[in-house]
């Protein structure tokens, strides 16, 4: 006689004998088999730069229309919103062009 489940070992158990109308019982142990799963992600790889440090973020014309920022989209508030960006130290010059004391340290 053979005893099979899913997920365990199959099983074989012989010598048993039977006559006409006659019932047994046979306790048979299953092992626990051998479990496998498969995981399958598939997924656009994100360009990784291995030759330098250097930090760097892309906005598309479309993400930036949908940023939630204020009406006044200047290239540094967009700037402001890249990865290691800060608002820079307080001053009264400025070459940007925006007003005193806005710049940007990277």
């Amino acid at each position: 006689m053979i005893v099979e489940q899913p997920g365990f070992r199959k099983q074989t158990v012989s010598g048993i004998t039977l006559v006409v109308n006659q019932m047994a019982r046979i306790d048979v142990k299953l092992e626990i088999g051998q479990v496998a799963q498969e995981l399958t992600v598939k997924a656009d790889a994100q360009l990784v730069q291995t030759d330098d440090a250097t930090v760097s973020q892309l906005i598309n014309s479309q993400e930036i229309r949908e940023l939630p920022i204020p009406a006044n989209r200047n290239m540094f508030r967009l700037a402001l919103m890249g990865g290691g960006m800060s608002r820079g130290p307080a001053s009264s010059v400025t070459t940007s062009g925006f007003g005193p004391g806005f710049g940007i340290a990277a």
